[in-house]
């Protein structure tokens, strides 16, 4: 799923998927305080409830799908592991990090 068309919902989505109460997450999308309530609604809408769900899964990978860094990290651990000569170099290697990476 891409970013909402709507962007206050976007907004909505995004301060909700980062534990921001339903009233403090419609201000912060631009909702008068008047109808700031309007927040119950918004966690029920049929594109934002699984917009707010999928910017946490996001947020858990750390906000980035970039995988460079992890697998740099397991080649090196392959590598290390390939030094040593030893199938069980390999579980070795991955489970001590980084200091048989360096």
């Amino acid at each position: 799923m891409t970013a909402l068309a709507n962007p206050p919902h976007e907004a909505y989505a995004q301060h909700r998927a980062r534990e921001l109460p339903q009233r403090a997450a419609a201000r912060a999308a631009g909702y008068a305080k008047k109808s700031s309530g309007y927040g119950s609604q918004l966690d029920k809408h049929e594109r934002v409830k699984p917009r707010i769900a999928e910017i946490k899964e996001a947020l858990s990978w750390g906000g980035s799908r970039d995988l460079a860094p992890v697998i740099g990290a397991l080649v090196k651990t392959a590598e290390a592991a390939s030094k040593m000569e030893s199938a069980a170099a390999l579980k070795a290697a991955a489970s001590c990090g980084d200091k048989w990476l360096n």
